[in-house]
């Protein structure tokens, strides 16, 4: 039985090209194609072989350092978040949008920024207080800042970067403090005209718009 043969894939020069690396006639011009971090497809361009694989070392040597990185527990918040969401392959992309628009909104340029090694159960409970007293946001919007927060945390502790979770607990102890509205749990439902006149505001604000699709999903 005769071997198959391996067609190997060569550029114009006769170079043997490794993977994800090609040779654009139209452009004249060497590509290297990838998936980044949040799985998106990236070209690289170059006018020769050795520039392209320069490109390539660049990019496989940062990807090297943000493991090394997060493993060290040398990321902030924010990188353990982004790659936190990297995994949420089943999320509807408006439930993802919402989750990302209330992370940037609230917490990225601020506890977003702090070491994943560093944070301890009072600076989250520090944070979750400032966002009720001095923000004066809901305690239902703190309740889902936490549901985006909590988890980020669990998955530094289940890949070993930090030895607890300090966003555990949190919430329940501030639920139980003054500053919880204790009339959080009392919910009526809306009319099914107050619900169209709500729906109609949302979908027409230019502040709130961003928010529809999610009401949208939960009624259906």
């Amino acid at each position: 039985m005769s071997a198959k043969r391996s067609h190997a894939r060569k550029d114009p020069k006769g170079h043997v090209f490794r993977k994800g690396e090609g040779y654009r006639q139209d452009k004249e011009k060497y590509i290297f194609q990838y998936r980044d971090n949040d799985r998106h497809h990236v070209t690289l361009y170059a006018d020769t072989l050795e520039e392209l694989r320069e490109k390539e070392d660049r990019i496989t040597a940062d990807r090297v350092d943000n493991v090394h990185s997060y493993v060290a527990g040398k990321v902030n918040l924010n990188y353990a978040f982004d790659r936190y969401m990297s995994l949420k392959y089943y999320l509807k992309p408006a439930t993802k949008s919402n989750y990302l628009y209330m992370y940037d909104h609230f917490v990225r340029d601020t506890f977003g920024k702090t070491l994943i090694k560093d944070i301890r159960y009072t600076d989250v409970k520090r944070f979750y207080c400032e966002l009720l007293e001095d923000k004066g946001i809901k305690p239902l919007t703190l309740d889902n800042i936490n549901t985006l927060i909590h988890p980020t945390l669990g998955m530094a502790v289940r890949d070993g970067i930090i030895r607890y979770n300090p966003a555990t607990g949190v919430m329940a102890e501030i639920k139980k403090s003054n500053l919880w509205d204790k009339d959080t749990g009392v919910r009526h439902a809306l009319t099914v005209d107050q619900g169209k006149a709500f729906l109609g505001y949302v979908q027409r604000s230019e502040t709130y718009n961003h928010w529809f699709p999610m009401f949208i999903i939960s009624r259906q």
